[in-house]
């Protein structure tokens, strides 16, 4: 379980490969914040506490 602070922000679009958004939260005592995402003109977004989910396992039922 994380011992970070979890994302709640339901409308960001980074939401599903954001480890703040998608680990499993700690069942007796989670932190959660919700994070801002910024659209750029070039139609980039980006969130300064964006932590990429790619090196970590998120399928916990294994």
């Amino acid at each position: 379980m994380p011992d970070i602070s979890m994302c709640n922000n339901k409308t960001c679009p980074l939401r599903m490969t954001c480890y703040r958004f998608i680990a499993k939260p700690n069942p007796w005592k989670q932190a959660y914040g919700e994070f801002r995402w910024k659209s750029e003109e070039e139609g980039n977004v980006t969130c300064d506490n964006y932590w990429d989910s790619a090196p970590y396992k998120t399928n916990y039922d294994e």
